[in-house]
């Protein structure tokens, strides 16, 4: 139990800042919260998002914002309950707790069967780059199927995916494509469908070959390592009534000196020792509602800012969803050997 829980514990008196690391950290969407051994609240990425929205600071106590009608079981046998959660209730793990709250054990959402359970919701992959900055490793072979561990990096992203209730890949191909074809067909069991590129069409262009689609889509970069809750970005983008919603990771920046408020006069205000800001970045992550594709001409080459730009000058509601799980770009060989070294404790 105690390897279970060591890294996915944290006080109520934990700031939010300590709770975004160690979301960042963990491979499970949700925190416990423990207070003297006993567990008395729950925090996911969604109480944090709400907190701060609310106008909570970083530095605030998570007791401020984190979920104390947490979802729990008292018997692990309990089967039929422990299904019926899972199903009402979007969540990666139940906690099974004694009557004095002490936690027994907890059970995780991709231990239970979710055969039943898929959504109808399609994920399109863009595949079809060339990876250059990663050569001289996708000289042959196309970069998301480069090997992370046991798994290459379009597995992961489907077992991501699959662990959320999502089973709709399709995937969009043009550098190496029949390398890519060969490799999945020898090592994976998960069904998909390509498009293809007859000439690369830049990060939004291939959105354009896409039929059939009548409900909101993910979209995500081939090379994106990222354990995120995905169902609940749906029901973000959903409830939001979205166009296009955008995932994005706030980016710390630290001042090297102390600033200075000054006036028009250069009377100084106000001296703040290394303050720190913040920038948010496009995570390479998205759900866009089908109706957005009408603007695209079949086979358009357009990156993804331009059709973001396009969005916005028809105003059409594009929004921003903050994740602070573990996300990383697998641009460069040294992000590849960093996430070579933290995948272990995601894919089981």
């Amino acid at each position: 139990m105690k390897k279970k829980l060591n890294w996915q514990v944290i006080s109520p008196k934990d700031s939010i800042k300590n709770a975004m690391v160690l979301l960042n950290k963990t491979p499970i969407k949700t925190l416990l919260v423990l207070d003297k051994n006993k567990l008395v609240a729950t925090l996911s990425d969604g109480d944090i998002r709400r907190g701060i929205i609310k106008g909570k600071k970083i530095e605030s106590h998570i007791s401020e914002i984190c979920n104390y009608d947490f979802k729990f079981v008292n018997n692990l046998n309990d089967k039929s309950k422990i299904q019926d959660i899972f199903q009402k209730f979007d969540l990666p793990l139940i906690p099974v707790i004694n009557k004095k709250n002490k936690i027994l054990d907890i059970i995780y959402k991709d231990s239970v069967s979710l055969n039943n359970l898929y959504k109808d919701n399609f994920i399109f992959i863009l595949a079809g780059g060339e990876g250059t900055r990663l050569m001289p490793l996708t000289k042959s072979l196309p970069k998301p199927i480069l090997k992370v561990g046991k798994l290459s990096i379009i597995e992961i992203i489907f077992n991501f995916f699959k662990n959320c209730g999502y089973n709709n890949f399709i995937v969009s191909l043009n550098y190496k494509k029949n390398e890519f074809k060969k490799y999945l067909a020898k090592t994976s069991s998960i069904k998909y469908s390509v498009v293809e590129e007859k000439e690369q069409l830049g990060t939004a262009g291939s959105l354009s070959l896409l039929k059939n689609i009548k409900e909101p889509f993910f979209i995500i970069n081939g090379d994106i390592i990222c354990n995120t809750n995905y169902s609940s970005l749906m029901e973000f983008h959903k409830s939001n009534k979205a166009k296009l919603t955008i995932v994005t990771r706030r980016i710390e920046k630290k001042s090297q000196y102390g600033v200075l408020k000054i006036n028009n006069n250069n009377i100084v205000k106000n001296i703040t020792e290394k303050p720190v800001d913040y920038d948010f970045i496009n995570a390479g992550i998205y759900v866009a509602d089908p109706s957005i594709l009408k603007l695209l001409k079949y086979g358009q080459k357009i990156d993804m800012p331009d059709f973001i730009r396009i969005l916005i000058k028809n105003k059409l509601k594009v929004i921003s969803y903050e994740i602070y799980d573990y996300w990383r770009d697998i641009g460069t060989i040294e992000n590849l050997n960093e996430v070579r070294s933290a995948i272990s404790h995601m894919i089981k």
